[in-house]
């Protein structure tokens, strides 16, 4: 069990999405991440079936545990318990953190999705044990990732956000080598990716070098 007070794991998030990422499955993205330097793979699904989301996230449970990477769930308590990730990350419209809790229990990582300083505050009044904010910025690319995505926050509002709170914020949203190093400078415990590594021609080398950056400039 990787242990809960450490922020180490928070440091460079990889996740995965089959659903729009062409001709990329969760396991490779996770094997990329993993090898590629990622702290924690969050298993990300919305369009499978629950048991071929069971099947997947105990595939890479099995990778993640070889390589010491944090696991954490998206969305799907069950699951998580399931698999026994580290964690599950909840949404806005999924179920509240502190049932969450009460049902799985206080040594897992719960954590919490914000777009807006709004929902931020009720992550931090929820008890997230970190707040993925974001998407920090725009793009056709971060649309074609995630759909629904709020509008982008942008620097200034996510130093708002790191401001706010001591809870570790991870940044999250169209965060690229270009401009990963603006986003570490605002304050955040750490940076999420998707498309960074999921839409790169070699996986594991884009998440190394993202990896490097990330050590060169995060405390």
């Amino acid at each position: 069990m990787i242990a809960k007070n450490s922020n180490n794991y928070y440091k460079f998030q990889v996740i995965t999405d089959e659903g729009n990422i062409p001709d990329r499955t969760h396991l490779e993205i996770a094997t990329a991440g993993c090898e590629g330097g990622a702290t924690l793979i969050q298993f990300r699904d919305k369009q499978s079936s629950s048991l071929r989301m069971y099947e997947v996230a105990r595939e890479i449970r099995k990778i993640t545990r070889k390589k010491k990477v944090c696991f954490i769930i998206n969305d799907r308590l069950d699951l998580a318990m399931a698999v026994d990730a580290e964690g599950v990350h909840l949404g806005q419209t999924d179920l509240p953190i502190q049932i969450a809790r009460h049902i799985w229990g206080k040594d897992k990582i719960y954590g919490a999705s914000a777009s807006n300083l709004e929902e931020l505050n009720k992550a931090i009044k929820d008890g997230a044990d970190y707040i993925g904010f974001g998407p920090i910025y725009g793009g056709r690319i971060v649309y074609e990732v995630k759909p629904d995505a709020a509008s982008p926050s942008g620097i200034e509002v996510l130093k708002k956000a790191v401001s706010t709170t001591t809870i570790p914020i991870i940044g999250i949203g169209g965060i690229t080598e270009e401009n990963i190093e603006e986003v570490i400078q605002a304050g955040v415990k750490g940076i999420a990716v998707v498309a960074a590594v999921a839409w790169a021609e070699d996986m594991k080398e884009a998440a190394s070098r993202l990896r490097n950056i990330i050590d060169l400039n995060l405390p």
